[in-house]
């Protein structure tokens, strides 16, 4: 007996694949970004982080500091979100499903207005 794969099923498990190795990797940037800090003896209680600065983030990631790994699994988690419905819009719109396509770029659309509205507003 063999089994049927329902339409769609392709784009969902690519979806879940953007998710989890995401997850791993923001987790990995986190975790070696504590453990440097720990190991530099900073306390982030006591003492404030860096500003985020993207055009120094490759030449502090290249010297191994902790703050660069830091942001780096931050904006990997804020990124996850987009890159996945990005994936299932793709994918319904290969798969030529017109309704769910039209949805992930609906949601699309949500993330980048808020994203707008919140640089502007700030």
């Amino acid at each position: 007996m063999s089994e049927r794969r329902s339409r769609g099923s392709d784009t969902v498990d690519a979806a879940a694949r953007v998710l989890a190795v995401g997850t791993y990797v923001s987790f990995g940037f986190a975790l070696a970004g504590t453990i440097l800090m720990l190991l530099a003896g900073h306390v982030p209680v006591t003492q404030p982080g860096p500003p985020f600065d993207p055009a120094r983030l490759p030449a502090e990631l290249l010297a191994g500091r902790s703050a660069a790994f830091l942001w780096i699994a931050l904006l990997v988690a804020v990124v996850l979100p987009s890159a996945r419905v990005i994936t299932a819009a793709i994918g319904y719109l290969r798969e030529g499903d017109p309704r769910q396509s039209g949805v992930a770029v609906a949601v699309l659309c949500v993330l980048l207005a808020s994203s707008v509205i919140a640089l502007a507003t700030r």
